[in-house]
């Protein structure tokens, strides 16, 4: 997203113009109005303990803030009850890591040879919607969200071919 609103000619200097399929769009006359604009901070509550239905968005290989290799999860909620709201994992790959790595790949229905062909077949994971586990832990004032995938759930479609509830309809379990 910040790629696409930062500005493709100009270097970011105050007056640069953006340009959108050769069209220059300036945007100094909203200027003012963004300076005086009001911003409500928004505070999100830990989404509670509990088993909730959700969709893969994204799966990737990255690294944690020490540069250890890491598979870090987006996942969507689906349901009426906190429809919406991401939740995220991240497996560091070291020690037992890779263990818990492969169990939740394999939960989340993609059994892999090798964790190196992870990269290759992450898009395969995106819109599968698993059952998960929510479980905050409570550290100094801080909330820390630990989810855990329990197992794969059928696709909508599936569903409804066999007469059961959408899983969307149930949110949280």
């Amino acid at each position: 997203m910040i790629d696409e609103l930062s500005n493709k000619k100009g270097n970011g200097q105050p007056g640069d113009a953006h340009q959108e399929h050769g069209e220059t769009i300036d945007l100094t006359k909203f200027d003012d109005a963004f300076r005086q604009a009001s911003v409500e901070e928004k505070k999100f509550e830990p989404v509670p303990d509990g088993k909730y239905v959700v969709e893969i968005e994204e799966v990737k290989v990255t690294r944690n803030k020490d540069g250890k290799e890491a598979i870090e999860w987006r996942f969507k909620i689906i349901g009426p009850k906190y429809g919406n709201r991401r939740l995220w994992r991240r497996t560091t790959l070291e020690g037992d890591g890779v263990r818990y790595a492969k169990a939740d790949l394999y939960a989340a229905g993609l059994k892999l040879a090798k964790i190196s062909d992870l990269p290759m077949h992450a898009h395969e994971l995106i819109g599968r919607r698993l059952d998960i586990s929510v479980r905050n832990k409570h550290d100094g004032g801080k909330v820390y969200s630990n989810v855990y995938i329990n197992q794969l759930l059928p696709a909508p479609d599936k569903l409804a071919s066999r007469g059961e509830a959408e899983v969307g309809e149930l949110g949280m379990f």
